[in-house]
Parts: C-alpha cells; structure tokens; sequence
C-alpha cells in the first residue's frame, strides 16, 4: 500500500512538472528538478527507532556556572561562620569530596538525620579508621 501512495505521488509530480508551458520568449538550458518521493510520518518515524542496545546520551554538568558557584561558596561560609567551625574546614579534602559527592544526587536528596549520623555510620567510620 506504502508503495502505492509512493508511485501516485511521484506521477503527481512528474504530471505537475510535464504541465508547466516552456517559455515562449527565449529557450533556456535550465532544467527543472524533480521534487523528493513523499514519504510519510510513519515511515520516517519506523526508520528513526533506537536498537535494543542504544541509550540516551546524558548532558554532564561540567560546564561552569559562575553564579552557583558563588551561591555554593557563600552557603559553606554561613555554614562554617554559623556552626563556628575552623576555617580551615573549607580546604579539608574530606569536606572537599562531600561537595562533590553532592552534585550527585537527586534534588529530592534529604540529609540523614542526627541518630543516623551518631549511629551506625559512626561505628563504620570509626571502624575504617582502626
């Protein structure tokens, strides 16, 4: 059936272009092109499928954004002025890997509670440090 639109339309157009009149005042050498075979959303939709083993390319954020990295360098300013910690907090290499473990995670990301932080995660930590 697809073959038979395809045929149709392409004697359309050969009709359209077989019934435009030559020019009457000069003869030219230019040849009119032939238009494109029709081809429907469908087909075109059929050829574009992914294969099985194809996925979706994912848009790092690696480009700079001079604005939240301003807006992150004042929340850990107010985090270690507020709590009174050192300052040399700021270029702890474990406090370092936590800000960029948290470009990581989700925006519904909810930080663990006090009793999770002073429980089992502080018996693993202390137990990697032995």
């Amino acid at each position: 059936m697809k073959s038979t639109i395809l045929d149709k339309e392409e004697k359309r157009q050969e009709q359209m272009i077989q019934s435009i009149p030559p020019a009457k005042h000069h003869q030219s050498s230019i040849t009119i092109p032939t238009l494109p075979p029709f081809t429907s959303f469908e087909a075109i939709k059929t050829q574009m499928k992914p294969s099985k083993n194809q996925v979706q390319t994912k848009i790092s954020g690696t480009c700079p954004n001079v604005e939240a990295a301003h807006a992150l360098d004042v929340k850990v300013a107010d985090f270690i002025h507020s709590n009174s910690l050192p300052f040399c907090l700021a270029s702890d290499a474990k406090f370092i890997a936590m800000i960029k473990a948290a470009c990581h995670v989700s925006y519904s990301y909810v930080p663990l509670a006090r009793r999770e932080i002073g429980g089992m995660l502080l018996e693993n930590s202390y137990m990697e440090q032995i």
